[in-house]
């Protein structure tokens, strides 16, 4: 897997690639996380967000349904973060 990014007007790029060639029981995850003003939430998402996914048991749900929960679960922690942080 290969990822190509372009940071345009910003002075950093802030996008965190997400390259897993092998996630759990043969599945892969791919994807660009967008910091949208800094990169720390998206660097937190993209070690988070896997642990979460793996955390979902593939036979009981289709994939969308394990993306779904996995995110859902990963904002719900993020916002508690924050709040916690203030």
């Amino acid at each position: 897997a290969a990822c190509a990014s372009y940071k345009g007007r910003k002075t950093q790029n802030e996008d965190v690639p997400l390259l897993l060639d092998s996630l759990k029981e043969g599945r892969a995850l791919y994807g660009v996380l967008d910091g949208h003003g800094g990169r720390d939430v998206a660097e937190w998402v993209s070690r988070r967000l896997p642990e979460l996914l793996c955390e979902q048991p593939a036979a009981s749900a289709p994939v969308k349904e394990a993306l779904r929960r996995a995110f859902v679960a990963c904002d719900s922690e993020l916002v508690l973060a924050a709040t916690e942080q203030g």
